[in-house]
């Protein structure tokens, strides 16, 4: 009878445990929709607009400020944490976003006539091929035709190659139709 019993108040759910999961519901629904809120407005300024806001103590509403010290207090010790975050993932993303210097072509000469447009290939798999086998290790190859394009490609524009370091030193080897690249 007591096995029937406890079968019973598990399967039926009781009136204090449907206000609960409606005050839950009401609760994380509520909370979804202030953290987001947050969120966006946190990243729809720069890094240095919300440090100066940091700066200035503007980015938790004066309402809250007074209303509830403790929660902006932890507003507060969140948005520093988080600008701190912004500014590393800035760093981090400079790196990789950023020129790696300033210029990457030469000057064209003062008095030249007419300026060609440059014309970069990507080596990898387009010029040439490259293929590893565990047996003998890297071989690679010129693409049948390169040099005829290369040629017809240098009458037009001034062309420039880039690759991965691995095939740097390959580039330099191959027999390439000088003034073409």
């Amino acid at each position: 009878m007591a096995e029937a019993t406890a079968a019973e108040a598990v399967e039926a759910p009781t009136m204090f445990g449907n206000i609960m999961d409606g005050i839950s519901t009401v609760g994380a629904v509520a909370g979804t929709l202030v953290l987001g809120g947050l969120g966006v407005s946190y990243y729809a300024q720069t890094t240095e607009e919300l440090a100066r806001k940091m700066i200035k103590g503007e980015q938790i509403p004066a309402a809250l400020k007074e209303r509830a010290p403790p929660l902006a207090e932890a507003l507060e010790f969140g948005f520093e944490k988080l600008l701190e975050f912004r500014q590393w993932t800035d760093g981090q993303a400079s790196f990789y976003l950023d020129p790696v210097s300033d210029k990457l072509l030469p000057d064209h000469p003062p008095n030249s006539a007419y300026i060609p447009h440059t014309l970069v290939l990507d080596l990898d798999d387009t010029l040439i091929k490259a293929d590893w086998k565990r047996e003998r290790g890297w071989r690679v190859f010129k693409r049948p035709g390169v040099d005829d394009f290369l040629k017809h490609m240098a009458q037009f524009y001034e062309a420039g190659a880039y690759t991965r370091p691995l095939f740097s030193s390959t580039f330099k080897r191959f027999p390439w139709d000088r003034g073409c690249v």
